[in-house]
């Protein structure tokens, strides 16, 4: 029999050589016809199961044979098997015998993208995506840039998690074995980095003139930095002279002094870097007096 795996999972490919001997000598049709090879239809099976191939169907010659295998014996990995055939006279030459190169080795360890997170982040690998077997082991290592304390919790897991608590570049290395074999290394790249700051000028808002209305800003960092914002007053209606009270905190207050639209900026930062600017509009409405 020879097994030749279109990949480590998915589709296997088992051949049947089937051939016919004659009685040596002669130009007997009988004998040196060539027999027609039937391997039967496609089958889908769990893994670990023991498949029963079926030849029987093969044109009549004296030589014939049923082969079996387990899935367990290509490394746990078969899913589907395909059928081929071949068929040769006797002795001819064809594939009679299992290809050891053509059997799936080791599993294949699989760590899963690379990644840029913001330093701080909890950063959990994947691993899953390694040759699926049975009693699949994982072996985790990581190397961390200079400074970090970063250690892996649950290393012998498929999906082990660090804290990225240094910027620069987490290398994750991941080793698997089933059955005795042991995978190739394979490695994920997590950058870790600062990030801006967002921030939000909050909802528009609508007050009487003289009235002093408070901004309702919010702000957060991925890197939990201190933040620092800078307010402005964008536009004004003409002759206004309003200002706010403190343009460096989340939430300043404004006094209008004339009718109309207030446009105010928020741009927040960490210090190194800068978040988009952000705006909210403030309508100013003289209160009506004297209605009876």
């Amino acid at each position: 029999m020879r097994m030749s795996p279109a990949g480590r999972l998915g589709v296997f490919t088992v051949c049947l050589d089937i051939g016919a001997c004659g009685s040596g000598g002669g130009d007997d049709d009988s004998s040196s016809a060539v027999p027609m090879a039937v391997a039967g239809d496609d089958e889908t099976v769990a893994r670990r199961e023991v498949v029963q191939l079926d030849g029987s169907r093969s044109a009549a010659s004296e030589r014939s044979r049923k082969v079996s295998m387990t899935t367990s014996s290509a490394a746990g990995l078969g899913l589907l098997f395909a059928m081929c055939l071949h068929a040769g006279g006797c002795g001819g030459g064809g594939d009679t015998g299992a290809d050891a190169g053509d059997v799936p080795g080791a599993p294949i360890a699989v760590a899963g993208d690379d990644l840029t997170v913001a330093r701080g982040d909890v950063v959990t690998l994947d691993g899953s995506g390694s040759s699926a077997a049975i009693d699949l082991t994982y072996a985790w290592t990581l190397t961390a840039p200079g400074g970090s304390a970063a250690t892996l919790a649950a290393a012998d897991s498929a999906g082990p998690s660090f804290t990225a608590d240094r910027d620069g570049s987490y290398v994750a290395t991941l080793v698997v074995a089933a059955g005795g074999l042991t995978s190739d290394e394979d490695s994920v790249t997590i950058t870790a980095q600062d990030m801006a700051p967002t921030v939000s000028a909050g909802p528009d808002r609508a007050t009487d003139t003289g009235v002093a209305v408070t901004m309702l800003g919010v702000a957060s960092d991925p890197n939990d930095d201190p933040i620092t914002y800078e307010w402005t007053i964008v536009s004004a209606p003409p002759g206004s002279e309003a200002a706010l009270d403190d343009p460096t905190i989340v939430m300043p207050t404004l006094v209008t002094d004339e009718d109309g639209e207030y446009r105010l900026q928020v741009v927040a930062s960490d210090g190194t870097l800068e978040s988009s600017p952000d705006e909210a509009r403030v309508v100013s409405y003289h209160p009506l007096a004297g209605l009876d």
